[in-house]
């Protein structure tokens, strides 16, 4: 059950927001092999003079819809589960919600199983 943190333009209208949410879960579902019934999203929004970023880093060109994904999960996936995830959730973006690969950037924080918590009980 990862928890996702969106970070997305303001400019962005709610429909495309929510299909940007929908990519993340499936590719989650798919290739992370997350609970279907799992999801947990926070999406918070940002005005253009709000993100400080590098527009051309490692010669890449990003866009007015450059995108936060941060995912943070139990420590329970492989390099190549990470991987296929991040083909899975490119895939997914472009797909259901015209997000170019440029356009996003991922970071996955793995923590411990023991730091997970669920009505009252560790979640492992």
């Amino acid at each position: 059950m990862p928890v996702v943190n969106l970070t997305l333009p303001k400019s962005m209208p709610v429909e495309r927001r929510n299909a940007v949410s929908d990519a993340v879960h499936q590719a989650l579902v798919s290739e992370f092999d997350a609970p279907p019934d799992g999801k947990f999203h926070i999406v918070a929004t940002y005005d253009s003079e709000n993100l400080l970023r590098s527009d051309k880093f490692l010669g890449v060109n990003r866009g007015d819809d450059f995108m936060f994904v941060q995912i943070t999960a139990m420590n329970a996936r492989s390099d190549d589960q990470k991987r296929s995830f991040l083909r899975g959730l490119r895939s997914n973006l472009l797909a259901s919600a015209g997000v170019k690969p440029q356009d996003l950037f991922v970071h996955i924080l793995d923590t411990s199983s023991s730091n997970w918590f669920c009505l009252n009980q560790a979640c492992n």
